[in-house]
């Protein structure tokens, strides 16, 4: 995973096809969220988002880097005078695609990793 993320530190300079993290035929009503939506170059959408690009597939391990990255993405945009993103929604974004009302509005980022980890890694959380 960590290779992955060392990689993806430039995805948006080179993304050129936008993702939708939490599949927007599963998710109609996320599909049109900024904060479910991520930039990925030709190769990480077409092999490792949907593997042998099958775009009705979401390979769910690369699911798990993409929603962490996109934390980060949050995260780093927060600092902007301008934030592009708003966390309110991208913890919407989790509670829809998770089935869950765990992740509140009131959460710190620590939290929301926390909470994010015990989600994605249960057997490695427990």
């Amino acid at each position: 995973v960590m290779k992955i993320m060392e990689k993806m530190k430039d995805r948006d300079k080179m993304g050129s096809q936008v993702h939708h993290i939490f599949s927007d035929s599963e998710f109609p009503e996320l599909s049109a969220k900024k904060e479910n939506l991520i930039y990925l170059n030709p190769q990480e959408h077409l092999q490792y988002a949907h593997p042998f690009s099958q775009t009705g597939r979401i390979d769910p391990e690369f699911q798990k880097v993409l929603i962490i990255a996109k934390l980060e993405e949050i995260k780093k945009d927060n600092d902007k005078q301008i934030p592009l993103y708003d966390l309110r929604e991208f913890i919407h974004v989790l509670n829809v695609g998770f089935d869950t009302d765990s992740f509140l509005e009131e959460d710190s980022y620590h939290n929301i990793e926390t909470k994010l980890n015990k989600f994605l890694f249960p057997n490695i959380m427990n």
